[in-house]
């Protein structure tokens, strides 16, 4: 019973070879999961890139006292929040077993490779974040895609103009990110270094090194954060210059229905919460890149 238990552990955690450990191994072990997670992600995003169209629709309605575009924009708000809480309640029972799976292989993996007992228990926790990329970093990557795309699709159909001035503003916020990228790739190599020494730390019960363990934490993570915050600055100069362009442009066009004004200014403040969220993703595939390296 034990064996067969175990077998099924580690044929569903994807086990038998270091491949087992990376994210596109633990995608083809799980894919069919993954693809009705994302499904529901993508439709959410469908949605609330439709949801600044049909909420300009409704305000010009408004104000010439028709509500169908009411309607729409509340029968469409409802349905997205059917979609997210199902989306929600399907996650925490699919990621949760997942991860049991993986950490459960995590361990025999590293036992049978003779890796200290130190190491497998920070590197049990660390597994975690190969779960975390499919369970919160994916559907970021497709939020930022459909609001970024998706916000440039929709702001054609006002002025082309205004989709210029975002794509010019791509071409530094790509500079500034692979330079971070590789910053924070040794940041992440650096306090995930420290991370393995804790157990031992802890064991050997000094509370000299414990409290220079938890010290040196306390810098990387110091390091770690003001690194994001500088890379979040200086792409921030840039978007403030660009919106201020856009909001220019838009005034100009002499489209003054009130609600197609509110539509575009809602698809570019799309674009730009899209661009935000980033430096945050660099990070955690920079961390993921580490993690990987030590399994």
């Amino acid at each position: 019973m034990e064996i067969s238990q175990n077998q099924t552990l580690h044929e569903s955690a994807g086990v038998g070879s270091k491949a087992a450990f990376s994210q596109t191994e633990l995608f083809r072990v799980h894919r069919f999961k993954f693809l009705v997670t994302y499904s529901f992600t993508i439709t959410e995003n469908i949605i609330s890139l439709s949801i600044p169209y049909f909420t300009g629709l409704a305000i010009n309605d408004a104000l010439e006292g028709r509500f169908l575009g009411l309607i729409y924009y509340a029968g469409l708000w409802t349905v997205h929040g059917l979609t997210h809480v199902v989306r929600q309640t399907y996650n925490i029972r699919t990621f949760s077993k997942i991860y049991r799976d993986v950490a459960v292989n995590v361990v025999k993996d590293q036992q049978d490779r003779g890796i200290e007992t130190t190491k497998i228990i920070a590197r049990s926790g660390l597994s975690r974040e190969f779960v975390d990329f499919f369970e919160r970093n994916v559907p970021d990557i497709i939020n930022t895609m459909f609001k970024s795309l998706g916000a440039l699709g929709m702001l054609i159909m006002f002025d082309w103009g205004i989709v210029v001035f975002c794509i010019i503003l791509l071409l530094p916020l790509y500079v500034i990110n692979r330079r971070y990228a590789k910053k924070s790739l040794d940041l992440n190599s650096g306090i995930n270094d420290q991370y393995e020494k804790e157990v031992g730390v802890l064991t050997r019960n000094d509370p000299t090194d414990v409290w220079e363990h938890y010290n040196a934490l306390r810098i990387w993570r110091i390091k770690i954060i003001d690194t994001q915050v500088i890379n979040w600055a200086t792409m921030e100069l840039f978007i403030i210059i660009i919106a201020c362009m856009i909001i220019i442009r838009a005034g100009a066009l002499g489209l003054y229905a009130a609600g197609t004004i509110y539509s575009i200014i809602s698809y570019m403040w799309n674009f730009i919460y899209s661009l935000d969220k980033v430096p945050a993703l660099v990070q955690q595939i920079s961390r993921l890149k580490d993690i990987k390296r030590r399994m």
